[in-house]
């Protein structure tokens, strides 16, 4: 009996204690959340204290509340660019919490979360990401700019130069004052209509134009997170998702979604990139095979009916016939979303040029598929219609902004063309250059001789390393013949342009890259028909890493330590001399960067990679 007593007690304790641990699973997400928005609303509050906007959301409700009174402040005309010490501590300081938080949410949340609470999580996340008083990057002030002198001044933003509109209160705000826009014409759109609809509110102020774009910015951060679960959801279908992929595909998407670096530049510096991740995935997710359910199976459904009637069961035909009417609808709903995809990927090379390099992908993809009855007549005439769709929609876009080919002057003015940022050509060139004795010219100046060298080495190069990637995919198809291989072919061109190929590098150049790994990640294929070492490759990890390396460059100029008042700081001083580094002349720590954002992220893996090996050679040793 008392065996009998003590066994009912345990289980009764073993339930209690179940549901309490339930109960506090149930509530981690929610507490991981309230942290996150903790930590990025106190640090927006904080920075509030050194920049000229008090915290937006105060603001905003001052001007509600009090709307046409005396206690109504002045609006504020714009955010605040981070210049000073103070302001660029406490942003360290915030993003080195958030993401301790984030890391932690990646490791444990995935079982406990469903979709819908990321993307709610997220939006509210970038909410409190908008209100941040401050921006990192003065693109933004551009944008709008380029948007005002379209809607107000009536000037091809394309060919105008920003010193005609020097009387605009936006034009201090600028740093590229001597080049017209180097965005194509579906940005420039895009941000006129935004400036539009801000004048048909009645919202002139500068800062209304700048939480339009972060808005924009987050709800681009959220399709792309909903297409990433959508597309990943699709692949991991089509090849039987188990219960450790579904785990997978979520820890995926929290990754992304969560990132803090992707939603500071998205609801904070709100850059076009974010944009044009949405539409390459909107690309990728038109070429997934869902054929309709009218290609399968034809209804007629009656007013008087509520079941719908197969054709079939009215006018009986051969199943052969059938099947034939069947392949002929899917194969026009093919050709269909094959041309809306050339016209999404043309509509992301026109804000911005670089992302022709995805055509070749993409055309390759077309010209190997493997489906069932594909022949080479079908093939050629993919290949051409998708072509003609991508080049019409170029040249349709283009064509109001012409103008006799004034637009092609932004290859002679633009530095991105004669000069070395923040990647390892920049590294190299300015070694040689302190070597030499030579000074690094300002990136408003002309180009340096070294620079020059630098820009035809990386052309080489990336010639050399994107047309052979090209002919192995031809030569080898399986590479590049499905969609899942298409979206590792489009990430790997992504990577080599962003470590080879573009001497001039800005941290949100890589954020379509970390969408598409975020994809591979959560579909989980990379894994097929790979050679041993990219099986091992922790693709997680690299993406995750390099987001956190990415961010170092937000902070890394602003950080002077050599100017602190600090003591720990103020004893080194000799060490940091003002900035430079001690042992080369004219050589910047920030010089480092370029090399830093690559080798922090390689070296993870590495380490990576590591334990794995030491880990299976330990189990292997414990086998009998």
């Amino acid at each position: 009996m008392a065996l009998k007593v003590g066994t009912g007690t345990g289980a009764k304790n073993d339930r209690e204690d179940s549901l309490y641990s339930r109960g506090i699973s149930a509530r981690k997400p929610l507490m991981m959340v309230s942290l996150i928005l903790l930590v990025v609303l106190a640090g927006g509050v904080l920075l509030s204290f050194t920049s000229r906007v008090f915290w937006l959301p105060a603001v905003l409700l001052e001007q509600v509340l009090f709307a046409g009174t005396s206690a109504a402040g002045a609006m504020p005309e714009s955010l605040s660019l981070l210049t000073n010490a103070t302001g660029t501590g406490i942003l360290i300081g915030m993003l080195v919490g958030v993401f301790a938080l984030y890391l932690l949410a990646v490791r444990s949340l995935p079982r406990l979360v469903s979709h819908r609470f990321v993307l709610v999580s997220t939006l509210l996340s970038g909410i409190a990401y908008v209100c941040i008083p401050i921006v990192t990057s003065q693109d933004i002030f551009s944008y709008i700019a380029y948007a005002r002198m379209g809607i107000i001044y009536h000037l091809n933003p394309l060919t105008t130069l920003p010193t005609k509109i020097a009387s605009d209160p936006v034009y201090t705000l600028l740093y590229w004052t001597k080049q017209p826009s180097a965005y194509g014409p579906a940005w420039t759109m895009i941000s006129c209509s935004l400036q539009w609809i801000a004048l048909l509110l009645g919202l002139r102020h500068l800062l209304s134009m700048e939480l339009l774009l972060r808005l924009l910015g987050l709800s681009m951060l959220l399709g792309s997170t909903q297409l990433i679960w959508s597309i990943s959801g699709q692949l991991q279908g089509k090849l039987g998702g188990t219960f450790s992929g579904e785990r997978q595909r979520r820890r995926a998407m929290l990754a992304f979604a969560w990132n803090p670096f992707l939603l500071f530049e998205a609801c904070v510096n709100a850059h076009t990139d974010f944009t044009i991740l949405f539409f390459v995935l909107l690309a990728l997710w038109m070429l997934l095979d869902r054929a309709p359910a009218r290609a399968a199976r034809e209804t007629i459904v009656y007013a008087d009916r509520d079941k719908p009637l197969s054709q079939q069961d009215l006018f009986p035909l051969p199943q052969s016939v059938v099947k034939i009417q069947q392949d002929s609808r899917r194969s026009r709903w093919r050709r269909g979303n094959i041309q809306i995809a050339a016209l999404m990927l043309a509509i992301a090379a026109c804000i911005k040029i670089t992302l022709l390099l995805l055509l070749p992908g993409f055309l390759l993809y077309l010209w190997t598929r493997r489906i069932a009855g594909a022949s080479g007549k079908h093939r050629f005439r993919d290949v051409l219609t998708a072509t003609g769709v991508y080049i019409g929609v170029i040249v349709l876009l283009y064509t109001p902004f012409w103008q006799h080919g004034a637009l092609l002057q932004i290859v002679r003015v633009s530095p991105v063309i004669t000069h070395d940022v923040n990647s390892p050509y920049q590294f190299v060139v300015c070694v040689i250059a302190s070597l030499k004795g030579i000074p690094v010219p300002a990136v408003l100046e002309p180009g340096s001789q070294l620079e020059a060298i630098s820009h035809l080495v990386s052309m080489t190069l990336f010639g050399l390393a994107y047309g052979g990637l090209c002919i192995w995919s031809l030569l080898r198809p399986r590479y590049v013949n499905t969609v899942p291989a298409l979206i590792r072919w489009l990430a790997l061109a992504e990577l080599l342009y962003c470590v080879v190929g573009s001497p001039w590098f800005w941290p949100w150049y890589a954020i379509p890259l970390i969408g598409l790994l975020t994809v591979i990640e959560a579909d989980g294929s990379i894994h097929i028909r790979l050679v041993p070492f990219l099986r091992a490759f922790p693709l997680g990890t690299f993406a995750r890493v390099l987001t956190i390396s990415m961010s170092t460059l937000c902070i890394i100029g602003a950080w002077k330590p050599g100017q602190s008042s600090l003591p720990l700081l103020s004893n080194l001083k000799w060490l940091y001399w003002n900035g430079y580094f001690p042992l080369l002349y004219h050589f910047r720590w920030d010089y480092f960067a370029g090399m830093s954002i690559w080798a922090l992220p390689l070296a993870a893996i590495g380490i990576e990679v590591l334990l794995r090996q030491r880990k299976l050679a330990r189990a292997t040793v414990r086998l009998p």
